[in-house]
């Protein structure tokens, strides 16, 4: 029976260059998809056809499988912890995997140099001509531009009340409350103390951080 396996159809060079094609270019295809698809289904089919057949003459060893378990364990904790480095190594550990699933270590190296040949071209086209994009990164990363020119202000952005005149809710010693337009900020004093009650003004601005110069003494020599 091993013999008769031993010369069966699974072995022959064009069948796994077919099998390995659809495993890669329909995994790197179903990436850039929304949702599942035909092309990540005959994928997943093809990888167990692949990994099944290469067992059936038990030629192979459990090494093959427990590298490929711990590349495509790497390649997904890429996308969510670590970095570019675990993903090469995910990847390595999957072509390691397949290489020692087969029984013809020369051939098997050949059939995958031509496959990254073939994945390049599918990247190119995906990218550069189709303008896809990884739908899984694009939940997990902000890509909209985040500056002012885009028309985007942080909700600790309070730019906009600089020059503007207040209250002082509290006293401020120096940091308080200022009351604007029926709102409450949370504000820094220029100088050490500004009583409660005061006029004050907006001077400086950064990020999060109010800074107001006390007017009251200025605006009632006016009045005077």
């Amino acid at each position: 029976m091993n013999e008769l396996w031993s010369t069966a159809w699974y072995n022959h060079p064009m069948l796994l260059l077919f099998l390995l094609l659809i495993i890669f270019c329909g995994a790197l295809y179903q990436l850039y998809s929304r949702h599942i698809n035909i092309a990540g289904i005959m994928s997943a089919l093809a990888l167990c056809l692949f990994i099944v057949t290469q067992f059936i003459d038990g030629e192979s060893n459990g090494l093959a499988i427990v590298l490929f378990i711990i590349g495509i364990s790497l390649i997904f904790a890429e996308f969510f912890v670590f970095g570019l480095i675990t993903g090469i190594i995910g990847v390595i550990c999957v072509v390691l995997s397949f290489i020692l699933m087969a029984d013809n270590v020369t051939m098997i190296s050949l059939l995958l140099a031509i496959v990254s040949f073939v994945l390049i071209i599918e990247w190119v086209i995906l990218v550069k001509v189709l303008k896809k994009e990884m739908p899984f990164f694009k939940r997990l990363i902000l890509t909209d531009s985040t500056n002012k020119e885009s028309g985007y202000t942080s909700h600790d952005d309070f730019t906009y009340l600089m020059n503007e005149i207040g209250t002082a809710h509290t006293d401020l010693r120096p940091s308080g409350t200022m009351s604007l337009h029926d709102n409450r900020y949370d504000v820094v004093a220029e100088s050490s103390f500004i009583a409660r009650g005061s006029t004050i003004k907006v001077i400086k601005v950064e990020g999060s951080r109010i800074v107001v110069r006390n007017i009251t003494e200025s605006t009632d020599s006016v009045n005077d």
